[in-house]
C-alpha cells in the first residue's frame, strides 16, 4: 500500500486529512511536528509528504529541506496563507506544491492521486 505522510500540528487537521487520505486508498502516517516526521522518513517508503507550513519548532523552509535531507517523495505544503509573498516563499524553499486550506476532499484526492500514484 502506498504511504502518504501528513505533518500538522492541529490533531482535528491531522484526523480529517488521515481519514479523508484512508479513504482513497493509501496508507497514512501522521505527525504533530516535523522534527520526529523527518526522523521516521527513511524507513516509512513515502511517496508524498504533505506538509503544514507553520509548525512549532522546525517549520516552513527549514522543514521542507529536511524532509528533503532525508526522503525523495514530493512535498506539498498545506496552508491557510495564500498570499502570493507566501507562495512565492513556498515554492522557492523547494515544494512541489501548495493546497491552500480550506480545500475540497475532492482537490485533495486528486493532488494526493497526482502526486503518490494510484492507490495499491
Amino acid at each position: 500500500m502506498i504511504t502518504v505522510v501528513v505533518i500538522d500540528d492541529e490533531r482535528t487537521n491531522r484526523a480529517v486529512l488521515q481519514a479523508a487520505i484512508g479513504s482513497f486508498g493509501y496508507r497514512v502516517e501522521a505527525f504533530g511536528a516535523a522534527q520526529p516526521a523527518v526522523d521516521a522518513l527513511p524507513g516509512l517508503d513515502a511517496r508524498l509528504v504533505l506538509l503544514d507550513w507553520r509548525l512549532p519548532g522546525l517549520s516552513g523552509a527549514r522543514a521542507v529541506q529536511a524532509v528533503r535531507g532525508v526522503c525523495a517523495a514530493p512535498v506539498v505544503i498545506l496552508t491557510a496563507y495564500a498570499a502570493p509573498e507566501h507562495q512565492v516563499e513556498i515554492v522557492t524553499a523547494g515544494a512541489d506544491g501548495i493546497m491552500t486550506k480550506p480545500f475540497a476532499f475532492e482537490d485533495l484526492e486528486a493532488l494526493v492521486r497526482r502526486h503518490a500514484g494510484p492507490p495499491q
